[in-house]
């Protein structure tokens, strides 16, 4: 996967290999969850240099993602992967 990323990516790749090997650190068992990490991180560090708001970050983070999860009708994926169950997150802050 590091083979693939730009540079940024890769220092960011490296960090997760580093505490996953020293920490144990597993990241949750979901196809798509490479791309949430990169929301999360993208987003969260344009927050805190600056170049967005805070409350801008939280809304684009829950779009984003309630983008990846969606399956198209309006649900959500449940963890099994065998079911949907129809979901509206909240709007709140952390």
């Amino acid at each position: 996967m590091q083979a693939e990323a730009d540079d940024s990516d890769r220092e960011r790749l490296a960090m997760l290999d580093n505490v996953i090997e020293k920490h144990i650190l597993v990241p949750p068992k979901f196809g798509e969850y490479p791309k949430v990490e990169s929301i999360l991180w993208r987003t969260v560090q344009q927050a805190i240099v600056g170049k967005i708001s805070v409350d801008d970050a939280l809304t684009s983070i829950r779009k984003k993602i309630e983008h990846i999860v969606a399956v198209g009708d309006g649900t959500f994926a449940k963890p099994n992967g065998k079911s949907t169950v129809a979901v509206k997150l909240p709007v709140s802050r952390i």
